[in-house]
């Protein structure tokens, strides 16, 4: 089984009744247990801060921690200060980067694990600036 990475949006696709097909094959695979799915701790920020346009705050806790254990996601924690230096360069060096995207791909290229993400905009700022960057894109319109 194989260790991958999450961003926001495939994690936010978990959550949804109806994930487009490439997705949902995805999201099965990690339910299965084919794929060992993990993330680091800025993604749950940002899953937080997208829960709480439709959720209770009440509920977020209980929402994030329930879709962990069900899915048996692990969540990286970044201690290093090495990590937020890495991102901030890459941030320079790749603008429409966020922060927390940075964060995940310096942590993924350390680990050399791939990143499966619905982030268009990252894939094809990274893709440009590493062209054999393990990144997988999920288009979640289709």
């Amino acid at each position: 089984m194989s260790e991958i990475l999450i961003d926001t949006g495939i994690i936010l696709n978990i959550l949804t009744k109806n994930p487009p097909q490439k997705l949902k094959k995805l999201i099965d695979n990690i339910q299965e247990q084919r794929y060992k799915a993990a993330t680091i701790q800025p993604i749950i920020l940002e899953v937080s801060r997208w829960l709480i346009k439709t959720k209770k705050k009440t509920e977020i806790n209980d929402i994030i921690y329930s879709l962990l254990m069900s899915y048996n996601i692990t969540v990286h924690p970044l201690t290093e200060l090495k990590y937020y230096i890495s991102a901030g360069i890459l941030r320079h060096q790749i603008p429409q980067l966020s922060t927390v995207d940075a964060l995940l791909y310096i942590y993924a290229k350390e680990m050399r694990i791939s990143i499966h993400t619905t982030d268009k905009s990252m894939v094809d700022g990274i893709k440009k600036k590493f062209p054999k960057s393990k990144i997988q894109y999920y288009n979640y319109l289709k």
